[in-house]
């Protein structure tokens, strides 16, 4: 056997051949005598419907969680087809001027886990049928708008200490008589921020001296940010001779602190509990110091 030949070409010993629309292909066969024999093939059943895009998740507002720089956004693209397809998908700033670079991959569904940083973004995809080679239109997503849920203000002048995230939970360190408004006002948010108590929820009044454990809410997300005074361990918004007892109580492991107690009494910050924090409390409370 010489090959076979599809519509007049070459011959060739494969005998599969790829057809990409609907119609007549005639298939010649030729043996090493040169004899031929030739058949006409009607192709009927390839669609002419163009791939639709579908996506699970298109567009919205995402939280960049504080402390990081970039948050996981996800989505699924789904091509609706009758044959299997390639996906093409790249993800872009701008809505209207198409990126040079595309992603694909093979399937008519493909999961994303997206890395966005702050910005607003649009998914581009297409798909290409991979029997007919019918293309779907460009689809440009809504736009993925990524922001950070929340800034602090820690440079000079600063009333907030520093912020420390230990477990998902953002703990905000900061004097005592600090009051709300003194922090509110160095916080920047795209979202509406109160400080409220955390076990009734209710709203702190902005000239309120602030206390340990009071909460930071942002919005509607889901972000938890606690707040620290330090010296503090009572949770009252006063340095006293309470503070000074549930340390010392601590110390001798005779009481128990939440995280935000241990460190409103970590006044040396070295990660512990010990003489040293009580000394500096105490010398605080006697008017000694005039800062913890």
């Amino acid at each position: 056997m010489l090959g076979y030949s599809f519509d007049g070409k070459a011959y060739s010993e494969s005998n599969t051949y790829k057809v990409s629309r609907n119609g007549n292909v005639t298939i010649t066969v030729k043996d090493n005598a040169g004899n031929e024999t030739s058949i006409v093939k009607t192709i009927e059943n390839i669609t002419n419907t163009k791939p639709m895009i579908k996506l699970s998740n298109n567009g919205g507002e995402y939280v960049i969680p504080t402390g990081a720089d970039r948050v996981k956004v996800n989505t699924t693209i789904e091509v609706e087809a009758q044959h299997d397809c390639e996906i093409y998908y790249a993800i872009s700033e701008s809505k209207t001027t198409e990126p040079t670079k595309y992603n694909h991959i093979a399937g008519n569904k493909v999961e994303l886990n997206m890395d966005m940083t702050e910005g607003t973004w649009y998914l581009w995809t297409y798909a290409v049928d991979n029997t007919s080679h019918l293309t779907s239109a460009k689809y440009v997503s809504e736009a993925f708008i990524v922001r950070p849920a929340i800034v602090f203000n820690t440079g000079e002048g600063s009333c907030i200490c520093k912020v420390e995230t230990i477990n998902g939970v953002n703990y905000v360190i900061v004097p005592v008589n600090t009051t709300a408004n003194d922090l509110l006002k160095q916080i920047t948010s795209s979202y509406d921020v109160t400080i409220k108590m955390s076990d009734s929820n209710k709203e702190v009044a902005g000239d309120s001296k602030l206390a340990t454990n009071l909460m930071i809410v942002i919005g509607s997300t889901n972000e938890q940010h606690r707040i620290v005074v330090k010296g503090d361990l009572t949770g009252d918004g006063i340095v006293d001779i309470r503070d000074l007892t549930k340390m010392n109580r601590y110390r001798v492991e005779k009481d128990t602190l939440d995280k935000a107690e241990f460190l409103a009494g970590d006044l040396i910050e070295d990660g512990k509990i010990d003489i040293k924090d009580l000394t500096k409390l105490n010398q605080y409370r006697l008017n000694k110091i005039n800062e913890l």
